[in-house]
């Protein structure tokens, strides 16, 4: 079956604005732009973590693990929590990991379910998903695992400038 010319552009437009229902608000999209050759433009937010140690007296940051912030050292929303962020952007030892923000406010949700909250101090060992606040600060963090199945890779960029 031959599909016409002005069909094939009606369905073409209507996957473009299926697209936009779906991605709405990361776009910014204008008729301008379509006349251009220009679909869209995503207007999406990020927040760029370098790997860090665990505990402060490690030798060596770690690149499989890490701290997600469910309130901060105020007691205000952590940064899993913020809706105006979409992305973290996460370093790990040849790439960037580009982990989305709402999976890691669930995945911190999931686990803390059930789990009373615990004090953090250099005399405590670490357990994984187990929600903690440290001494003198008002924060909710967990240290989670960076390859766990619920808080997926998005994207995966490679370390150092293009050749």
């Amino acid at each position: 079956m031959e599909l016409d010319y002005s069909k094939f552009l009606t369905l073409g437009k209507e996957i473009e604005e299926r697209f936009r229902y779906n991605f709405n608000r990361f776009l910014i999209t204008s008729s301008l732009e379509d006349q251009k050759g220009v679909d869209l433009t995503l207007n999406l937010t990020f927040d760029v973590k370098k790997a860090r140690k665990i505990r402060r007296k490690d030798d060596n940051v770690s690149y499989d693990k890490m701290w997600i912030e469910y309130k901060n050292v105020y007691g205000k929303k952590g940064s899993i929590c913020k809706k105006n962020l979409d992305f973290f952007i996460i370093e790990s030892e040849n790439s960037w990991l580009v982990k989305s923000r709402k999976d890691a406010y669930e995945l911190f949700v999931e686990q803390a379910k059930g789990k009373e909250l615990k004090y953090l101090d250099s005399k405590v060992e670490v357990e994984l998903y187990q929600p903690y606040r440290r001494l003198g600060r008002e924060d909710v963090i967990m240290l989670v695992e960076m390859n766990n199945p619920k808080w997926p890779t998005v994207m995966d960029i490679p370390k150092g400038l293009p050749s």
